[in-house]
């Protein structure tokens, strides 16, 4: 889990990233590792949070309906691991 961002991380405009812990004996998760590159920075006048979701079921939503209610981002992006996929692909998409 990253450390508290500073409060102008919470404006309007937020981003917030997810990526999961390693699991299944891995000690490294891709998913996390490129979020958290991008924890705290700015693009595109986007503050971007990083968040850590972990791999336990049932967990992984209370921990990111917590960052959406602390963050209240714009955004929310959630990344993953797919051991067996050769290149990016998205797997869902939700729109409000």
């Amino acid at each position: 889990m990253l450390a508290n961002p500073s409060t102008s991380a919470r404006k309007p405009g937020t981003v917030l990233v997810t990526g999961f812990d390693p699991f299944g004996g891995s000690p490294v998760n891709p998913s996390w590792d490129a979020v958290h590159a991008l924890h705290g920075r700015t693009i595109s006048g986007h503050a971007v949070i990083g968040g850590e979701i972990p791999t336990v079921f049932g967990a992984s939503l209370r921990r990111l309906e917590a960052l959406v209610e602390e963050y209240q981002p714009r955004l929310v992006i959630c990344t993953g691991q797919a051991g067996a996929a050769a290149r990016f692909r998205w797997s869902g998409w939700r729109s409000t």
